[in-house]
């Protein structure tokens, strides 16, 4: 006889890849399978927090972006100590003057950032954005926060591989927003920042009558399971998790 039991079955659909999640909660599954709950410790949470949001990232930039696209990183000039307050106006400056080039060029601007702040003061961001001449994009971070001492602050310019999946670059993202997220005087009040035009991925959550999954997740007939991807353990209040991504066999 099987045993009886609950548990939810998250999927996040992101164009080439698929996300999942498999977990109990306080609601579904039996008391068997709940006995394991813990009081989440602020640490663990905490890392949770961060987790989703690089979920979060990592399921805005693979509905969003194709490979081509632009990673750029931009720097103030040398000895440059700008505050919060002055970086985000600067920000805020920068991308006026990125949407009129994106609409020049009949183009539509979506993006992804994140700032950091080096143990001496020196902030820099970095970027994902919709593919353009770059120079345009370097010149026009070089009008905002150029200085008479220094015109041309450091622009470096690369761009989205060919691979089409890119789940360090969503963990690099989010690691250098908590450089400045954490910190006594933050920049912005999120891990991350992204234009409100970027499209969210269709998720799907389901009840599984089952007493639980199995460790090694199956590939699908189009679809195969990247194993550096899949985690089992528990969530932050003790329960049971996996998760994984499924990445489309012809990318």
């Amino acid at each position: 006889m099987k045993r009886k039991g609950k548990y939810l079955r998250k999927t996040v659909f992101c164009g080439n890849v698929i996300r999942v999640a498999k977990y109990i909660s306080g609601r579904i599954g039996t008391k068997e399978q709940r006995r394991g709950r813990e009081k989440p410790t602020a640490e663990k949470v905490k890392r949770w927090q961060d987790k989703r949001a690089e979920q979060n990232c990592f399921d805005l930039l693979h509905c969003n972006f194709r490979p081509g696209d632009l990673w750029m990183t931009f720097t103030y000039p040398p000895k440059a100590r700008p505050t919060a307050e002055t970086v985000r106006e600067d920000i805020g400056h920068f991308r006026k003057r990125l949407r009129k080039l994106f609409r020049k060029a009949g183009k539509e601007l979506k993006y992804i950032l994140s700032v950091g702040r080096g143990k001496r003061g020196a902030v820099h961001f970095h970027m994902v954005l919709t593919k353009i001449d770059p120079e345009l994009v370097e010149n026009a971070w070089q009008e905002t926060a150029g200085t008479e001492a220094c015109p041309y602050p450091r622009v470096n310019t690369r761009h989205l591989d060919r691979s089409g999946y890119w789940p360090k670059l969503a963990g690099y993202i989010v690691k250098n927003g908590l450089e400045t997220f954490r910190s006594e005087d933050p920049i912005f009040s999120r891990r991350f920042v992204a234009s409100t035009n970027l499209k969210k991925p269709k998720i799907r959550v389901e009840i599984i009558r089952a007493a639980g999954w199995k460790t090694e997740p199956p590939d699908r007939k189009e679809w195969r399971v990247d194993r550096e991807s899949l985690w089992n353990g528990s969530g932050p209040a003790g329960f049971s998790y996996q998760s994984y991504t499924l990445i489309r066999r012809n990318i």
